[in-house]
């Protein structure tokens, strides 16, 4: 769907030409600023074969049930009103298909990063 917006490189005028992101979404505003830039440019993705960005599993879109609803919910009206709600619709179901995919269970293999 997305890359994970630590390990994303994108051009500036790419980010400028869609303003960055949205500060009025207080959950999805990295998901709406990526839509809108594969949108409007259809950029590449490209692997580099090594790690860029090593995260922790969380943060505020994924701190409970209510905050991805509200999360999904600010992603959906944005979307809804670029291409309707037929497609954002279906753009949301994959997203979060995609978010519940990526549940991971046991330690994380990066584990050294994040201790102590």
């Amino acid at each position: 769907m997305r890359p994970v917006h630590q390990a994303q490189f994108s051009k500036r005028c790419l980010l400028e030409a869609v303003e960055g992101f949205d500060a009025r979404l207080r959950l999805a505003a990295d998901s709406t600023q990526y839509y809108d830039m594969e949108r409007r440019f259809h950029p590449s993705i490209r692997l580099v074969g090594a790690d860029i960005a090593f995260m922790q599993v969380g943060g505020a879109a994924n701190a409970g049930p209510k905050a991805v609803y509200r999360g999904t919910l600010e992603i959906y009206r944005h979307l809804s009103a670029e291409v309707g709600r037929a497609k954002a619709s279906l753009m949301v179901l994959i997203k979060t298909l995609q978010s519940v995919s990526e549940i991971r269970f046991g330690r994380c293999t990066q584990e050294m990063w994040f201790s102590g």
